[in-house]
């Protein structure tokens, strides 16, 4: 049974991969390979495929306040609402509600390389392409599934809780658990509403517990079980 059961992951994980080469392969024969560097917010329509670099979608409070909801790593699709929102039917009352397009930011946080389509361009082959359909739904459930993981990462956890669950959100699938980190404390501590100081010394308390490991803006997890068990609540990190 436990052969059978990793042959069947093993499958899993060669279709996934054939999938993203085979997807990457499309969008970059679409588009245009662009250079954009840290902090360019994008104001056009056009899709991008991040090749290197980090991005976030953030929604703008009427405080003035910035709200991340998605943060973007290489491989990941971004900006193609606004191409399918104009082409798809919705009901009247979801299009009433739509965010303007001053409402939120798509920004980079680093310096990025991408993939850059024209929405026209897009549109007309999602219309053919069943390749392109495949790489649009799992990009749009990729995204569902960050919002709900940080919507779930509510502000009336402790503080180490929540920054482990941030922590994990970039971490690979298999080892070594090498994340690189596009927020500084201060990005961290706005978006889960605490002191930059409170971040630094969670930091501080995962490497001395030996949980984790700085290499420059690179961290290792070095202890997956433990920051798990802090992620869900199981254990208290004392800092």
């Amino acid at each position: 049974m436990h052969t059978g059961i990793q042959g069947n992951r093993d499958q899993k994980n060669w279709v996934e991969a054939d999938l993203l080469q085979q997807g990457s392969e499309l969008l970059r024969s679409l588009g245009r390979e662009e250079r954009l560097p840290k902090g360019f917010q994008i104001r056009s329509n056009s899709v991008y495929l991040l090749l290197e670099g980090s991005m976030t979608l953030s929604s703008r409070e009427p405080s003035g306040e910035e709200v991340t909801l998605i943060y973007f790593e290489p491989g990941m699709l971004a900006n193609f609402i606004p191409s399918l929102s104009s082409m798809l039917p919705m009901h009247n009352l979801t299009r009433s509600r739509l965010i303007i397009r001053r409402n939120f930011v798509i920004k980079t946080r680093s310096e990025c390389r991408c993939v850059v389509i024209e929405p026209a361009r897009f549109l007309l082959e999602l219309q053919n392409n069943l390749l392109l359909n495949k790489i649009l739904l799992c990009a749009l459930t990729e995204n569902l599934l960050n919002m709900f993981s940080l919507a779930t990462n509510s502000s009336t956890l402790p503080a180490s809780q929540r920054v482990c669950r941030l922590l994990l959100q970039f971490v690979p699938k298999t080892t070594p658990y090498l994340v690189h980190l596009p927020l500084t404390y201060q990005d961290i501590a706005t978006h889960l509403s605490m002191h930059a100081m409170t971040v630094a010394k969670i930091f501080t308390a995962l490497k001395n517990e030996g949980l984790i490991a700085r290499k420059g803006r690179q961290v290792v997890i070095t202890n997956m079980g433990q920051m798990r068990d802090i992620a869900m609540g199981m254990r208290e990190l004392d800092y």
